[in-house]
């Protein structure tokens, strides 16, 4: 099918930003604490352990506004803008950083260069949550996923985290964007990624690749966008950074339209959301013409 890139890539900026919100209340949580809570969570109620607004976003969409903006700022070579704008967002004392992240932003501050930040063995989600914009910005394989692992080892360095984030990014950029169906066999035999039809969730640990995995899971066994993240924000765990992951990929598919309205009325910061999704578009047609 044809797609129009623009609605895609507002689809998944904003659809990451959505499903964050929407599972940020409930993060840590297990799936039978949500159903007895909520039955089944699918709307913005705000609260949990950060205490968000309905519609506030966490530092998953924040960490993946840095990547946006370091990508539109200098496309070729996108470390050093990313981490400028990391190292900002960290000065400004963010309601949550991941132990990984903090780690390695610590560092940085104190004078080492960004790729000797990352943890050697980190393979938690900080990496995964915040890597999407780099789908939108180059139509050639090699770019994306060299990007993808540089990127995401300014903070996490285990083989897992790089290659789950250089396949979420080519998977974006090379099926979903693209308009290629939604396929339903994916594998990548490197991280040990394998999802087929009738394929199960796993019990969310907050790693990427078992996010990856139930992001994946809910993609693929539902018919909308906002089933998609319902699924597996209600598996509970991680559940901001699962429902963002999976934001992204079913945002990218059906687009912006996709989205449900009612969500996106409550959604906090849509102009930084717009700002992002305009700049990657227009960056996307400059890297084509370079």
């Amino acid at each position: 099918m044809h797609r129009d890139i623009e609605d895609a890539i507002r689809g998944g900026i904003y659809g990451l930003a959505v499903a964050d919100a929407l599972g940020a209340p409930v993060e840590f949580w297990t799936a039978a604490q949500i159903k007895q809570k909520y039955g089944r969570l699918t709307e913005m109620v705000g609260g949990g352990w950060l205490n968000v607004r309905p519609g506030e976003f966490t530092d998953d969409t924040q960490m993946m506004l840095c990547v946006a903006g370091g990508l539109i700022e200098n496309p070729p070579d996108p470390v050093e803008a990313v981490g400028r704008r990391f190292m900002d967002w960290y000065d400004n004392k963010p309601k949550d950083i991941g132990s990984a992240t903090r780690a390695a932003l610590v560092a940085h501050d104190a004078g080492v260069a960004w790729d000797k930040c990352g943890g050697e063995q980190a393979e938690g989600n900080g990496c995964l949550m915040r890597t999407l914009p780099i789908s939108f910005v180059y139509q050639e394989s090699m770019p994306v996923w060299e990007t993808s692992k540089k990127v995401a080892a300014m903070t996490h360095k285990a083989t897992a985290a790089l290659e789950a984030c250089a396949f979420y990014n080519w998977l974006v950029a090379f099926n979903l964007l693209t308009g290629h169906r939604k396929y339903q066999n994916y594998g990548h035999q490197e991280i040990g990624l394998s999802l087929y039809p009738g394929v199960e969730p796993m019990e969310p640990t907050g790693r990427c690749l078992n996010t990856l995995h139930n992001a994946l899971w809910a993609f693929l066994t539902t018919d909308t966008f906002e089933d998609a993240v319902v699924a597996v924000v209600n598996l509970g765990g991680d559940a901001d950074t699962a429902g963002a992951v999976c934001g992204g990929l079913a945002g990218t598919y059906y687009g912006y339209g996709g989205i449900p309205k009612r969500w996106l009325d409550v959604l906090e910061k849509k102009d930084e959301l717009e700002e992002a999704a305009t700049g990657l578009l227009v960056t996307r047609n400059c890297v084509e013409q370079m």
